[in-house]
């Protein structure tokens, strides 16, 4: 079924929109994620031969400094405990830390504390109870394949959020469109990759 693009505020309508913006900011966060990896651009000039041998020696001669930096801020960076906003709140705490234990956010917020840190942007997605865990499914997110748009006015309100990703078992690209208390799904086949 077609999806209807031209409708302002209509689930194709932010698809679109928040796709063509995704779009837009790939290329910085991969470059960026390069940085992260060692895998930053090599210069390219001469023949093909002078190339290759200019890679591998860039290749064992550099240091990735990058990482260095962010696995130093990283490492740092767990959490011992919550405080919710109430004043005598225990239960409220105990039950913050209940939710981050169930969603096994001890091992996997690194997740998103080494996005940010190396990217400058992460996400995390809430969702409903999930009954194997017993508490809401928090999952890290990329932020190449997540953005959200807020209020002008409210800037911690969200508005509308998409995910997109490619599912290589079914061989299909998936598009999860948030709005305001509703979750739409798309997908396309995509030709296999390799």
């Amino acid at each position: 079924m077609a999806i209807d693009t031209a409708q302002p505020g209509s689930p194709g309508w932010w698809l679109a929109r928040l796709l063509t913006k995704l779009d837009e900011r790939r290329g910085h966060y991969d470059l960026l994620d390069s940085y992260y990896d060692g895998r930053n651009v090599i210069p390219v000039h001469a023949d093909k031969a002078c190339s290759d041998a200019y890679r591998r020696l860039m290749a064992v001669s550099r240091s990735n400094f990058a990482e260095l930096v962010v696995e130093a801020v990283r490492e740092r960076m767990r959490p011992v405990g919550f405080r919710t906003g109430a004043a005598g709140d225990d239960l409220g705490d105990n039950e913050a830390w209940r939710i981050w234990q169930a969603n096994s956010l001890d091992a996997d917020s690194m997740l998103v504390h080494t996005p940010s840190l190396s990217m400058g942007m992460a996400y995390v997605i809430v969702g409903p109870v999930d009954e194997e865990i017993g508490a809401p499914l928090i999952t890290p997110e990329d932020p190449r394949e997540v953005i959200v748009e807020t209020d002008p006015r409210r800037r911690r309100r969200v508005v509308a959020g998409l995910k997109v990703f490619h599912d290589d078992v079914t061989s299909t690209d998936a598009a999860y469109v948030y709005l305001d208390g509703e979750v739409w799904r798309a997908r396309h086949t995509s030709p296999s990759r390799y």
